[in-house]
């Protein structure tokens, strides 16, 4: 495995950039270019299954403007502290 992540994190990263909207692309791959090996297994997860839903409502759940369903509060929970840490 490379320093920046394995095969997994190769495949997030590219969904997290192949979307259908630009605001999903920025959001989600931000998070993924921040992954690496060291990364918990709880937040691959969450961050697999998050790709799964509609853009629209990622970008709506992460800046905060909707509210997550539970099964992607900590996933979604975590990036938008990594965005607000980072705007800074």
């Amino acid at each position: 495995m490379a320093a920046t992540g394995g095969p997994p994190i190769r495949r997030l990263r590219m969904q997290a950039r192949l979307r259908g909207t630009r605001e999903a692309c920025l959001l989600l791959g931000e998070f993924a270019d921040q992954m690496d090996i060291s990364t918990d297994g709880r937040v691959l997860e969450g961050f697999e299954s998050l790709l799964s839903e509609n853009d629209c409502d990622i970008v709506h759940w992460v800046l905060g403007t909707l509210d997550a369903p539970e099964r992607h509060q900590f996933i979604v929970s975590l990036m938008a502290s990594t965005r607000q840490t980072k705007d800074r």
